[in-house]
Parts: structure tokens; sequence; C-alpha cells
């Protein structure tokens, strides 16, 4: 896993440090007691503020900026659990539903490849509210850009089966429709389309294998890229919480 999500792993730990150098890990950002251990009041500020919660809108501009930078964490973990469980599934024949778990592992991924994405987009709104220069915020957007259409790019197939999911049918690909297909065909039709159904299910789980490493390769090197962008964001001294730090 180390190897697999060496960046994410990176970013968390640059979470860490900056949280650490540049934040006053006491009241008022937490509701816990006055005296300071360094180990549980670190548990505590990620939770109250990097995690996601429904006063999200009640946070202040340097807290929004430490949530989303944390969120660019969670849906990497959760495409990484999906990328080891796909090889792993078997089709399940004369029976209904007999690939629901290959089709809810494709929706799951869709979901969190979408929701990255929109994570980035929201650090990249968070951090430029941070950055006082006009230039040097208007080339950090530009640079969020980029990272966002190169992952964009790289999973236009999965982000369009995203919106098939949330939106429907209408001028969408349906990925699953013609294992479904084969699964109706074999309960009424012959049992013998069983066996084609197997060819099928297989062919499309290690396709979608595929995909799912591909969408973890490539929120790896977006964290990569952002935790890049921070670092020289910081080392310029461009952020506003440096200055109240200071």
């Amino acid at each position: 896993m180390r190897r697999q999500l060496k960046y994410t792993l990176r970013l968390s730990e640059h979470l860490k440090t900056i949280i650490q150098e540049f934040f006053e890990l006491q009241n008022p950002y937490l509701s816990q007691a006055a005296d300071f251990d360094e180990a549980p009041t670190y548990r505590n500020y990620v939770r109250d503020i990097v995690t996601d919660h429904p006063h999200y809108d009640e946070l202040t501009p340097d807290q929004k900026y430490l949530h989303d930078l944390g969120g660019l964490i969670s849906p990497v973990l959760s495409s990484y659990r999906i990328s080891l469980r796909i090889p792993r599934l078997q089709p399940r024949t004369r029976r209904f539903a007999a690939s629901a778990n290959l089709e809810e592992s494709g929706q799951r991924l869709a979901m969190d490849a979408y929701h990255f994405k929109m994570r980035v987009e929201l650090f990249g709104e968070s951090a430029a509210a941070l950055i006082l220069d006009n230039d040097s915020r208007r080339e950090f957007q530009k640079i969020i850009g980029r990272i966002i259409r190169n992952f964009n790019r790289a999973n236009s197939r999965i982000l369009k089966y995203r919106n098939f999911v949330v939106h429907g049918p209408r001028s969408r690909i349906d990925e699953f429709a013609y294992l479904r297909g084969l699964e109706l065909g074999g309960m009424f039709l012959h049992d013998d389309l069983w066996f084609t159904y197997n060819t099928e299910f297989e062919m499309a789980r290690d396709e979608w294998a595929t995909i799912a490493k591909n969408v973890v390769g490539t929120m790896e090197w977006a964290n990569a890229e952002v935790q890049l962008l921070n670092e020289n964001t910081i080392q310029t001294g461009s952020f506003l919480f440096l200055k109240a730090s200071s």
C-alpha cells in the first residue's frame, strides 16, 4: 500500500506538517480541554476541521483551506480499496443480479473519481482565496485548472459513466447493460447463455480492474502536483495564514 499510495501518504504528512507549523492546535479551533497533548490534539483538530461535516460554511477561510486539502485523501483510499476488490470478483451464474458486485464497484469508483475532481476544485478555490497577490493567485488557479483538465482527460470514460449513474440514460452509456441482458437470457432463454455470460463477465472484470488502477494512479499524480504547488506557494509566503502565524 505504501508504494502504491506514496503520494497520497506524503500529502497526509504534508497536511500534518502545515497544521503543526502554522496553525494553533487549541481553542477556538477545537472543542477540547485547554491542556495541550500533541497527538490527541492533532487528531481532534483533524476530526473537527478536516473531516467532512455539515457546518462547512461556518469554517474560517484558513480552516476551509485545511479541510479541502485534507479532503483529497479520502477518495484515493476508497478507490484503492475498490481496485483491490474488483480483480477478486467472480460471476454468480444462474442467479439474478449475477454481476451486481461488479456493477456496484464500478458505480462506487465513478463517484469517487467525480468527488476527487470536485475536491481538487474546492481546494483550488479555498487556497486561492488566501492568496492576496493577484498575479500569484492567477498562477495558482492556472496550475489547478491544468491538474483538473489532466485528470478529466485521463478518466473521461469513468466520469461519463458517473453522469449516467446520476442523471440517467438519455444520450449516455450504461456500462453494465450487456451483462444484465445476458443474465436475463440465461435465466429465461437458454441455460447455455451462462457460458457466454461467464466469458463476458471475466472480460468486463479485467477491464474494470484496469480502469480502477488508472483512477488510483491519476489521483496519485494529481495529489503529487497539488502538494508541489502548495509547497511552492508556502515557500513564496503567498498564503494569508502564513502572515498570521509569523
